[in-house]
């Protein structure tokens, strides 16, 4: 199995943590940072950590403010309003700091006109740490360090 693209950390950096130089236990070791990622991001509601992209991700709203599944938003790309209806969707596509402002290291986008009724809201945005926290890192070897060390 490959390394996530979502991983924590790099094979590289926690053989360098173990003190590994062989590519004996390679596949074994991506197998561990991956689950020690997904176990880590399921402890914190299935955030995504690392940068990642997500398009047209949809959003049901009565209130003024959205908050987005993934932050800190690194970057809005794309905020839409349906003006149609669920089986024929009008995509209009809103304008920052006339329609809305994204609230970016929150994680959420206030809208500056007032929501009447349901509407249903698309968006397109990055979210994550382009540079994994040092922290989480040392999570994720310390956690590696200890299933690898008692697989045997």
């Amino acid at each position: 199995m490959a390394l996530l693209a979502y991983a924590l950390t790099t094979l590289a950096d926690t053989k360098t943590y173990l003190g590994i130089s062989v590519s004996t236990h390679d596949t074994l070791l991506e197998n561990i940072i991956n689950g020690a990622t997904d176990f880590i991001e399921g402890q914190i509601g299935d955030r995504r950590i690392a940068s990642t992209t997500y398009t047209n991700e949809e959003y049901d709203a009565k209130d003024e403010v959205i908050f987005l599944k993934q932050w800190p938003i690194t970057a809005l790309t794309t905020v839409e309003r349906n003006d149609g209806t669920l089986e024929t969707p009008s995509w209009t596509t809103l304008t920052d700091g006339a329609d809305y402002e994204g609230y970016l290291n929150e994680g959420y986008v206030d809208f500056m006109v007032e929501i009447s009724g349901r509407h249903r809201y698309r968006f397109t945005y990055t979210a994550g740490y382009t540079t994994i926290p040092s922290d989480l890192q040392m999570s994720v070897w310390m956690m590696v360090s200890a299933a690898f060390t008692k697989r045997k």
